[in-house]
């Protein structure tokens, strides 16, 4: 029998991984992690990549819950091989309501992740309910224990915040240095309260260098954090002045509210991100981003809902362009989430919306490139990303999307006389 080398083998595997990762390509995962040495390692690598906890859902009782959580952490004790595969944990933490006190094994699971020799977890995800924000003090002391002791492990590289209120800054101001990145949604913090009385673990406190993050994605919450920041110039102040990458996320109440003063004391940033609703893709859109001093790539991203709205999307990007500086912005990045149900209406809005593009939006990209106040602007991307947004949103393939998708690329295509020093590409993405 032919022993194929190992790296072919691997590369095997990950192809079937990158295909769409629903239950056809897990359960062809399993099979190749049970039928081989040879490729279960590789095999459960991409399975266990991810793994989601809960405590309670509303279909499972809270016993059922417990079970599948001490049957992952006996998986754990069994195979620590298996540890080395999880990179990223997500925890679900709106049910605790739902269970009162209740000691579950994750402690003891989080433990096993941070503890473990050359472990590969560097990403954390707390995740509360969208509908209803979960209050931080609710959570058990020896799970916030086990939170804290797993911000202070070192393993982690990036945490991710969703829909949790009153958490304690401290977590944050006393994680390990190796944490480098920061993502907030919806998500309000807590100055004053400090680490709980720990019944599980021990407490590490971070002794050396202080925490410095590179990248911070915020939501409108930000509001709620910036005065912490800048009561507390020597505790989280000082961990997000050294930021290089600082995402934040607008709607139409914020746009005249961007944080200028606060991304003025950033020396060292230099890639913003500014993503907006729909909505945005008005005609009195207006935006100003202050002088940018640092700030060599700029992306605007905008979700859009209409051909029209894409339309005057680009018209604003590209005026935004025009209204601000002077700033050192090298490269430009506008990205168009479009939803796959808006090829339904392409025909109905087409060539007057075409004809608005070619002679407003792209003559404003060139007086931006022209204008002194860009002296090192070189480059701006357009990329169009289709978007599945409903159930059963999908591409129908064949012919049909691909004259849809040409009439596109022509729609937003630039015109041969823009400024020598445009070079702008057109990419469309399908989601």
């Amino acid at each position: 029998m032919v022993q194929l080398p190992q790296e072919l083998l691997d590369i095997i595997i990950d192809h079937l991984a990158r295909d769409e990762f629903d239950a056809s390509t897990i359960a062809s995962l399993k099979a190749c992690s049970l039928s081989s040495k040879t490729l279960r390692r590789r095999s459960r690598g991409h399975l266990f990549s991810h793994v989601a906890l809960k405590y309670n859902t509303h279909h499972l009782s809270p016993a059922s819950e417990f079970r599948r959580l001490s049957a992952f952490k006996a998986l754990l004790d069994g195979d620590r091989d298996l540890v080395h595969c999880i990179k990223s944990l997500e925890l679900w933490v709106d049910e605790f309501t739902l269970i009162g006190r209740q000691r579950t094994p994750l402690p003891d699971i989080f433990t096993i992740l941070y503890s473990t020799p050359l472990t590969s977890l560097d990403t954390l995800t707390l995740r509360g309910s969208q509908y209803r924000p979960l209050p931080w003090d609710i959570i058990p002391d020896y799970m916030q224990a086990a939170l804290y002791n797993l911000f202070q492990s070192g393993s982690l590289e990036k945490v991710e915040i969703h829909h949790i209120n009153n958490i304690p800054l401290h977590i944050l101001c006393t994680a390990h240095p190796a944490l480098r990145s920061l993502s907030i949604v919806d998500a309000t913090f807590d100055e004053l309260t400090t680490h709980p009385e720990l019944h599980v673990g021990s407490y590490s406190s971070c002794n050396g260098p202080h925490l410095a993050l590179n990248a911070l994605s915020v939501d409108r919450s930000f509001h709620r954090l910036l005065p912490v920041i800048e009561r507390s110039p020597e505790g989280f102040g000082s961990s997000v002045s050294s930021l290089k990458e600082f995402r934040i996320v607008i709607d139409h109440e914020d746009r005249h509210h961007l944080p200028l003063n606060f991304l003025s004391t950033l020396q060292h940033l230099s890639c913003l991100t500014i993503f907006s609703y729909s909505y945005l893709g008005s005609e009195d859109f207006e935006l100003d981003l202050g002088a940018l001093p640092t700030v060599s790539s700029l992306c605007l991203h905008f979700e859009v809902s209409t051909i029209r709205y894409a339309a005057l999307a680009l018209n604003n990007a590209f005026a935004i362009l025009l209204q601000n500086g002077p700033n050192q912005v090298e490269n430009v990045a506008i990205k168009l989430d479009l939803p796959i149900s808006i090829l339904d209406n392409w025909d109905m809005d087409g060539s007057v919306i075409l004809s608005v593009t070619q002679k407003i939006a792209w003559s404003l990209l060139d007086a931006s490139f022209a204008d002194e106040r860009y002296p090192k602007l070189r480059r701006c991307d357009v990329s169009i990303k289709w978007v599945p947004m409903g159930v059963g949103s999908k591409l129908e393939g064949g012919g049909r999307d691909d004259a849809r998708c040409t009439w596109l690329q022509r729609f937003f295509s630039p015109p041969p006389h823009i400024h020598h020093a445009v070079r702008v590409s057109v990419a469309l993405e399908h989601s």
